[in-house]
């Protein structure tokens, strides 16, 4: 934990979700030993009302029981790295607070 997912219409370079990756271990109350990164790049994608517009959608999922304004810093520097990193399209960053973890 945390899981960093990273869903893009952009074939993303590998830098990238790695540097990404490595942001995320560099946050308050994360070990990047247990940071666990996945891209995705969907075959069909749609935003808005035009086929193929280039979009990238971020989930942090965590753990419950960090204090709201790190969550809220722990998305902003996320969306401020990957909008430097990630030239077109929008970006976007969701962080979920999860209930009933096992693995």
């Amino acid at each position: 934990m945390p899981h960093l997912i990273i869903e893009s219409s952009l074939e993303l370079p590998s830098e990238t979700v790695e540097n990404l990756h490595k942001l995320m271990g560099e946050q308050e109350t994360v070990s990047i030993e247990a940071v666990k990164t996945r891209f995705y790049s969907p075959g069909i994608s749609f935003a808005g009302s035009v086929s193929g517009e280039p979009h990238t959608a971020i989930t942090l999922k965590l753990l419950s029981g960090r204090d709201p304004g790190l969550l809220e810093q722990m998305a902003s520097n996320l969306y401020d790295r990957a909008s430097e990193l990630i030239k077109e399209g929008k970006v976007s960053v969701e962080v979920l607070n999860l209930g009933i973890y096992k693995k």
